[in-house]
């Protein structure tokens, strides 16, 4: 209460009664206060002053309550005077700049990241209502599965409390209007947009009709629409040959419309007709009735669940429905842990930033205090001063919130350029103005209260008794010393639980990268092929056979294989009975099975190791015995005794009239979901039994695979020039863009941690520096009666290690407890992995100790004869 009022009183004294005793006094002021930072005594400088202005006892008196006038052009003056004081303290200057531009840069582009992906409503209306509904079944750890439309259709006929259930599945299209090209689309219930709350811009959406009946019809993107069709007036009722049949354009999207993670081109009417249950490929979005919780509708959705399995044990035993707001499916938990985490991290080096220049500011100012006490005796108010030293901090603040928010905008534009294609919503990223605005005025009252708190110790004392005091001695008050202090140890104990976060980030990456995926990432490349729908899926063997043998003629290339899939996506429950062994019953289970259709060399190719029986020959034809291989997970699984090949399996369970199929070899697992996931049962059949319209070609090189594309695309072409080839990527790539999340949110963290390690050792520089400055009488005192170097460099050295010590202890502390709420993003490695916090912990410790050498050194080369003298 008692600074509140100490303040109150500098803003409401009486006005100016003279302007000119003002002026007079704001020149003495900054003559006086320019002869003392030039380093003559208070004597001398105020010897010049009276030389100036002749009686500085009139002006005394004629300035004691002169307080307003012109405020402008004060104003003004004060800011150049600020900027000349800053000026000549370069070092200070620069420090205090540099640390508030990170806090306001970091924090503005960081904030506009988690604005855009986890804040804003999503583009839809009322989209609060909106939710996600997914198969799930625990026991298999399956969770966020798509759903057949046989479920869709009764949830969507018994549930009361959504308003509306619709479905979508994204996939893949070729568009044969001139040169073919594959472009994703997705194919949905004609409810979709109206649950979405969407209305096309031009023309109509496509009924119900003519989704059950599959009319040859298409809504497209805007994007299309300008990028394809010149954004021609007449495109409704224009035919484009979609998979082989031609399609009417009956409506256009809004622009910058997105299908929540998907950006469709197509958008074709389709409802499955199969009455399949379980798991599906459908996925489902639904809006809640007016009035009506997620968890009502969670509750309501869980029985109808129930109700199902009851009804169809074979198919939806153990399954459930599981609602998820629409904005949680959209980013996920993992990418919202990740930001959110982030934004704590960057919130620490704000805090950092902040404590760093309030550290400099006091120290700075308590080195200031006999200046404040000589220009308190000669007259000048203490809203003068206050005035002044706002202007200073103006002046400092000023260029860091320029310099800040250059920072911020190189950020957001490197996010949206750099970040992972697969993180939602970062294209729609832009620099947050607000959050700008609140991170420069956080630091500006930071640094005001910093800068004005030495002032006020110095005029709640007696300017005389300081001024008699000289320089001898501190005559810091302990508050003030241990306001600092703790600044420091504040400083440190948020770099900690940085630091240790991004190591334990980065030991979990590493940790990452060093797993075997059970196949060979190096050399290869992969050129995506997909025959039109219209062709039979025969097509595929002949086809596959030509491309095999032009590209695998080709120089460079040591091994070409063709498979319906190299790295694989969520993958669904399946119902499968495998034959057992003499007498033994039939075993039936329901398995996360991924199958593949690939030719004979896809395993050598790809350095897939045979663990058992043989793999796939020329002799497996369509004539012939199905054959199958398993890896080794799925074979453990149906025999765990161990004797997979020979035996025999189907899909469904003990009902089905799938045919059997004879397990010819047994191979390694492979991880081609993620790394961080445990291989899953996978079945490979030959191409030749099972053809797949949609293929990827497999190339093994001995050269950079680069290198290769263009040939590799002419030999396909030379083939068949109707079949559209997407980009040709390497597989390490590939690989790559699945942990890209994880690198993404590891190197931003590194960046964080890395920024608050530079302000700790600068605050703690800057601590130490002034200290000494503020001690150089004491320190040649001591050396005068026989303190040698080396004690005062330790002493020194012990003052500024206790600190940061204290604050790496607190900092351990606290990252023990806080890392644990992001262990879910960590791989095999435990939030309180000793070498990470030891790491961090050691790493502080050797800053500080090079952050304290240099001011220690200082000290310990004072000339005892030149620090008397000068005081």
């Amino acid at each position: 209460m008692s600074l509140f009022r100490r303040l109150r009183s500098l803003f409401h004294r009486e006005k100016l009664d003279r302007e000119m005793a003002e002026e007079m006094r704001f020149h003495l002021d900054q003559l006086i206060a320019d002869r003392v930072a030039d380093g003559l005594s208070p004597e001398e400088a105020r010897y010049a002053a009276e030389r100036k202005f002749g009686n500085v006892g009139l002006i005394q008196e004629q300035s004691r309550d002169a307080r307003g006038g012109r405020w402008f052009e004060n104003a003004r003056k004060d800011f150049r005077h600020g900027l000349r004081i800053l000026a000549r303290a370069p070092g200070f200057t620069a420090a205090a700049v540099a640390s508030l531009a990170l806090g306001i840069g970091a924090n503005t582009a960081m904030f506009s990241v988690i604005d855009t992906v986890l804040l804003k409503p999503l583009p839809y209306a009322e989209p609060e209502r909106l939710v996600a509904l997914w198969t799930e079944n625990r026991a298999l750890n399956l969770t966020q599965q798509p759903s057949t439309e046989a479920n869709i259709a009764d949830w969507r006929a018994a549930s009361r409390t959504l308003s509306g259930i619709a479905a979508y599945d994204p996939t893949s299209m070729i568009v044969s209007a001139g040169e073919p090209r594959r472009t994703s689309g997705v194919r949905t219930s004609a409810n979709l947009a109206s649950v979405l709350g969407v209305a096309p811009q031009l023309g109509r959406m496509f009924t119900a009709e003519e989704a059950q009946r599959r009319d040859p019809v298409a809504v497209i993107s805007h994007e299309a629409w300008q990028q394809h069709h010149a954004g021609a007036a007449d495109i409704l009722g224009r035919r484009i040959e979609v998979d082989g049949r031609p399609v009417e354009i009956i409506g256009v999207l809004p622009a910058g419309f997105r299908l929540l993670n998907e950006s469709s081109e197509l958008w074709v009417p389709w409802v499955d007709p199969s009455p399949a249950r379980g798991a599906g490929a459908w996925r489902v979005v639904a809006r809640l009735a007016p009035g009506t919780s997620r968890a009502e509708a969670q509750a309501e959705l869980s029985l109808l669940a129930g109700t199902l399995a009851r009804e169809y044990p074979a198919f939806n035993a153990g399954l459930d429905v599981r609602l998820t707001s629409l904005g949680d499916a959209v980013v996920g938990r993992d990418l919202r842990t990740a930001l959110l985490l982030l934004l704590a991290a960057v919130g620490a080096v704000l805090l950092i930033a902040c404590s760093n220049v309030g550290n400099l500011l006091l120290a700075r100012g308590l080195v200031r205090q006999r200046e404040f006490a000589l220009r308190l005796s000669l007259g000048a108010t203490r809203g003068r001063l206050v005035a002044q030293l706002l202007a200073e901090t103006f002046a400092l603040c000023l260029p860091s919130i320029i310099l800040g928010a250059g920072l911020a905008w190189l950020a957001v534009e490197g996010v949206r350029r750099f970040v992972p294609g697969n993180v939602p919503r970062m294209a729609d990223v832009t620099l947050d103005p607000g959050m700008l605005a609140l991170a420069a005025l956080l630091s500006l009252i930071s640094a005001a209260l910093f800068g004005l708190l030495p002032m006020l110790a110095a005029a709640g004392r007696d300017p005389h008794a300081r001024l008699r005091d000289g320089g001898r001695g501190s005559t810091e008050a302990p508050g003030g010393r241990r306001l600092r202090s703790a600044l420091v140890v504040g400083e440190f104990a948020l770099a900690v639980v940085l630091f240790a976060g991004a190591g334990v980030l980065v030991r979990s990456f590493t940790q990452l990268l060093a797993v075997d995926p059970g196949f060979q990432v190096r050399q290869v490349l992969l050129a995506p092929l997909r025959l039109s729908a219209h062709r039979p899926a025969a097509d595929a063997i002949p086809f596959s056979a030509a491309v095999i043998e032009r590209v695998s003629a080709l120089p460079g290339v040591t091994g070409a294989a063709i498979s319906e899939e190299v790295l694989l996506g969520e993958r669904s429950e399946r119902l499968v009975s495998a034959e057992g062994a003499g007498s033994d019953p039939m075993t039936v289970m329901r398995l996360p099975l991924s199958t593949d259709a690939v030719t004979p060399d896809y395993f050598s190719t790809l350095g897939v190791a045979l663990r058992a029986g043989r793999l796939f020959s020329t002799q497996d034809t369509a004539d012939s015995m199905p054959v199958v291989i398993v890896n080794e997970t799925l074979a453990r699984l149906l025999w765990p005794q161990g004797d997979a090949v020979g035996r025999r399996i189907r899909a469904g369970g003990s009902q089905s009239t799938a045919p059997w199929v004879t397990v010819i070899g047994v191979v390694s697992d492979q991880r081609r979901q993620t790394l961080d996931r445990v291989p899953i049962p996978q079945a490979f059949w030959p191409l030749t039994q099972q053809p797949s319209r949609a293929m990827n070609l497999v190339v093994r090189t001995a050269v950079e695979p680069a290198s290769l594309a263009a040939a590799v695309r002419q030999a396909i072409r030379s083939v068949d020039a109707t079949v559209p080839i997407d980009t040709l990527t390497t597989l390490q790539q590939q690989v790559d863009r699945t942990v890209a999340p994880r690198r993404f949110h590891t190197g931003l963290l590194m960046a964080f941690a890395a920024i608050a390690f530079v302000l700790a050792g600068v605050g703690i520089f800057g601590l130490m520096h002034y200290a000494v400055a503020r001690r150089t009488h004491e320190i040649g005192v001591r050396t005068a009666l026989g303190a040698n170097p080396r004690q005062i460099l330790r002493q020194v050295m012990g003052e500024g290690l206790m600190l940061a010590g204290l604050g790496v202890l607190l900092g351990l502390a606290g990252a023990m407890g806080l890392l644990r709420v992001f262990s879910g993003l960590l791989y095999q490695v435990s939030p309180l992995d000793p070498w990470s916090l030891g790491g961090a912990a050691i790493a502080l410790l050797v800053m500080a100790m090079l952050a304290c050498l240099l001011p220690a050194l200082r000290a310990s080369r004072i000339d005892p004869m030149v620090a008397l003298r000068c005081e």
